[in-house]
């Protein structure tokens, strides 16, 4: 025993007083064993993963979780060690030791780094390095977690300009243990590697290497794991939105406390149910990105989407995956691309397509169904952990993603997605669907195709969406990026029979505004169109939708009763009445005191019927008045109308012989309500 605590005390040894010349790390000759350390209380790994298997067995839709979370009070003014180095910069480290751990990561529940400062996490031994975290991780959620590190101890080290030693704030929230070693493989040996391809006997997978580069394992909670993806949408300007199930269970609260991990897949292909592709695989952790905003979710279809914090980091080669709304099952080859047990990047297959389902309905197909069946695999299947990857048709475009079902390696089971199209309008609700932040154009557009990140330095930005009433003219101001290499040709794609686009310069200069007008909309029917609109400098080429709407026909007269144009001695809350029409949904009021509107003082819209103002209006004042109307017959479409009267009131608590200058020839039209 004597001699087993010695060797102890001599690896200690060694670990502490390891030096490193990587430069994220200070030069200093303070050794670790002069830094506090603080010992987390012990946790029973055992205990702890019989909990999470019996919590599996009761709720099998539970995303699964790999760690406990032990709460701290911990920040760099009450526990730590600090020290100013030679050159100027304060210095702050703190040790953690969690025993028994397989890995260790961090929740700050607030996190700001002022310029010039750096947070960098280590290993003792220096074998592994977390960082630098830098101003530019500064968030409006304040919130920072960390990738994992293996190992249970872990050091905590800030750099800092000294001047700005007041401005650091940093409050640990929680220090996640690992209890069922995230790096110990767990899934079966039938999937397929996302490496494999031609030089293995598995062509198929090379087309569809793109989408494969979609594909990510993912944390939250510091303790939680699934599969997402990353989804393109209609501008293709690379806004990272990440998509996953919506039964793992990221929320608006959490949805800052995601860690999104690239490239994690082994380095060789290993034949499917052979003994190596069962065994432990060697992908890295080291590329990732860290914190998400809750966009949208729709529990029907399982779906849930976030956009994150920041730009992916240009070396990770990811791709913005294409999606398709057609209505129909496909009949030929699907892929599923997940991390089955957060293990490495995998591959399954089915050749015979799907069925259209429901989520409880197993394999049986149901007429009208909002889910995707795959029967069965014929090469690998899906497992815990896999929850939310997607699925592909044989275009690369996003099917649905995975909520669950009964396949497992060596059981032919089938699969359930929640189907993209069904998710597409959700609710109705930006809050509840996936058009509202896919497809801003509002362009109509079915199949829409992915995006490599490394064209996403060159792209377009415009207004998408514009509503007219013919005749009149559309216009769309375009901003073209100044990373096109050459002058750039732009084509708009999509316009009837008849009628042409004019651009204010053609070809275009790189950084440039470009006015795109469109006229003659006389020869447009009534309706939305989708535009696109293709621009390339004969190297690069990106595009951009465009939505339209138009439409015709005379706008409704909206003939008010009370008060009337030019009216006194009105009431300092008055009432409002009109004439109302059949074909009107709802009106919209505002009440100025100026004729051009620029100082409104009430504005009400959504309204039904006729309505008492209870803003308090000033005496002995003139005040102008404007309506708007949508119409009820065209809600469907989304059509809208603008009607306007110019009503002045001059508000006063008794008559008095004081009248206001007529304008009757005044006309708003600035008025618009969705």
């Amino acid at each position: 025993m004597k001699i087993q605590l010695l060797l102890l005390s001599l690896l200690a040894s060694v670990f502490t007083y390891a030096q490193t010349n990587d430069p994220r790390i200070a030069n200093t000759k303070t050794t670790l064993d002069a830094v506090e350390q603080i010992t987390l209380p012990d946790l029973n790994n055992d205990v702890l993963r019989e909990r999470e298997r019996q919590r599996r067995e009761a709720f099998p839709d539970a995303a699964p979780r790999f760690a406990e979370a032990v709460e701290t009070n911990v920040n760099p003014e009450n526990r730590g060690t600090w020290e100013v180095l030679p050159k100027g910069n304060a210095l702050w480290r703190l040790r953690i030791l969690s025993e028994g751990a397989y890995s260790l990561n961090l929740g700050f529940s607030q996190y700001f780094m002022p310029k010039g400062g750096s947070l960098v996490l280590y290993s003792p031994d220096y074998k592994t390095i977390l960082g630098p975290f830098t101003v530019s991780d500064n968030e409006e959620h304040e919130q920072l977690w960390t990738p994992i590190l293996p190992g249970d101890e872990m050091v905590l080290e800030v750099q800092v300009p000294a001047n700005k030693r007041s401005e650091l704030r940093l409050q640990l929230k929680n220090v996640n243990h690992d209890f069922m070693d995230f790096f110990a493989p767990s899934s079966g040996a039938c999937h397929l590697d996302a490496i494999c391809g031609a030089a293995n006997g598995w062509e198929i997978l090379d087309r569809y290497r793109d989408a494969i580069q979609s594909v990510a394992v993912y944390g939250f909670n510091g303790n939680t794991f699934c599969t997402g993806f990353l989804v393109n949408n209609t501008q293709n300007d690379c806004t990272p939105y990440f998509m996953t199930a919506n039964h793992c269970g990221v929320t608006p609260e959490n949805a800052p406390s995601m860690v999104v991990y690239w490239n994690y897949q082994n380095s060789t292909c290993r034949e499917p149910r052979s003994p190596g592709s069962g065994a432990l695989g060697d992908g890295p952790l080291d590329n990732f990105s860290m914190g998400a905003i809750f966009r949208a979710n729709y529990a029907l279809t399982d779906m849930t989407l976030v956009e994150l914090d920041d730009e992916i980091n240009d070396t990770t080669n990811v791709f913005f995956a294409g999606w398709t709304l057609e209505d129909k099952a496909p009949t030929d080859t699907v892929v599923l691309v997940h991390h089955p047990g957060a293990e490495e990047k995998r591959v399954s297959l089915e050749y015979d397509g799907t069925i259209v389902g429901a989520w409880g309905s197993g394999a049986t197909p149901v007429e009208g169904g909002n889910y995707l069946i795959v029967p069965g695999w014929d090469i690998g299947s899906s497992e815990g952990g896999s929850s939310g990857a997607p699925l592909f048709d044989s275009n690369q475009r996003i099917l649905g993603q995975l909520r669950g079902g009964s396949a497992f390696c060596n059981v032919d089971g089938y699969d359930a997605f929640g189907w993209f199209r069904y998710s597409w309008l959700g609710n109705g609700s930006p809050e509840s669907s996936l058009q509202s932040w896919l497809d801003p154009a509002s362009s109509g557009i079915i199949n829409m195709d992915g995006r490599r990140q490394s064209g996403c330095n060159v792209n377009l930005a415009a207004t998408p969406f514009q509503e007219i009433c013919a005749p009149n003219d559309v216009v769309y101001e375009v901003v073209v990026s100044d990373s096109f290499l050459a002058p750039v040709q732009l084509a708009l794609e999509g316009l009837p029979n008849g009628v042409t686009a004019g651009f204010s310069q053609n070809p275009a200069t790189p950084g440039s505004t470009v006015t795109v007008s469109i006229a003659n909309t006389s020869a447009f029917a009534e309706g939305k169109y989708a535009l696109k609109l293709q621009a390339t400098d004969g190297t690069q080429a990106t595009n951009i939708a465009l939505g339209l709407l138009v439409s015709s026909g005379a706008t409704p007269n909206i003939t008010p009763n009370a008060p009337e144009n030019a009216d006194t001695d009105v009431s300092l809350i008055p009432d409002f009445s009109w004439a109302s029409s059949s074909d009107v949904a709802t009106y919209q009021l505002q009440i100025a005191t100026d004729s051009l509107f620029a100082n409104i003082v009430q504005d009400l819209s959504g309204i039904i019927d006729t309505l008492t103002d209870e803003t308090l209006l000033e005496a002995l004042t003139t005040y102008f008045g404007g309506y708007a109307v949508i119409m009820a017959a065209a809600k469907a479409t989304g059509r809208r109308y603008n009607a306007s009267l110019l009503l002045i009131l001059f508000a006063q608590p008794s008559r008095l012989p004081i009248y206001p200058k007529k304008s009757s020839t005044y006309r708003r039209t600035s008025l618009r309500l969705r």
